[in-house]
């Protein structure tokens, strides 16, 4: 399970990128709350409504902003007792989070990854990555490319990422 998120300072999501069993984990997640009728039966679709990815990360998201700014002691991590990991970092005043079953240490240099990229290609304008859906395409492929390096050839991910 792996799902990258970018927030604004908004809590609003300006990009999103998950693979299938994060979109039925939190399919399972926003029916035991209710958002997601019961009788629903899209479990299998592909995609997680932006609204419902706001709902189910919104106290994470406005503690992590309310740690930041107000004690300059914001979370570089959290574990859960089901072996999920989050790791958070800031861009731009701009908020990247990586869920997943990896290791922090794997999820935090992802993210690292990601950020680098995202001051690529938008410089401070990380914004356009929610109207701009060639730029949103193309991080997503970027990280789909870095991860398929960082999966087979090590001496080409470094060359890459250097």
């Amino acid at each position: 399970m792996r799902c990258i998120l970018i927030f604004d300072n908004l809590n609003d999501i300006l990009f999103s990128k998950y693979d299938k069993k994060f979109s039925r984990h939190f399919h399972k997640l926003a029916k035991i709350q209710g958002l997601i009728p019961e009788n629903d039966q899209n479990e299998d679709q592909s995609t997680v409504s932006n609204n419902v990815l706001i709902q189910l990360f919104s106290p994470v998201v406005t503690s992590q902003q309310i740690m930041t700014s107000q004690f300059g002691n914001s979370y570089t991590s959290i574990q859960c007792f089901d072996g999920t990991n989050m790791v958070f970092d800031e861009y731009m005043g701009y908020l990247f989070v990586h869920v997943g079953y990896e290791d922090i240490a794997c999820l935090k240099r992802m993210l690292s990854v990601c950020i680098c990229i995202v001051q690529h290609l938008c410089g401070p304008d990380v914004s356009d990555l929610k109207h701009n859906s060639r730029q949103s395409g193309l991080l997503s492929h970027l990280l789909d490319t870095w991860g398929q390096l960082a999966d087979s050839d090590q001496a080409c991910l470094v060359e890459a990422v250097e």
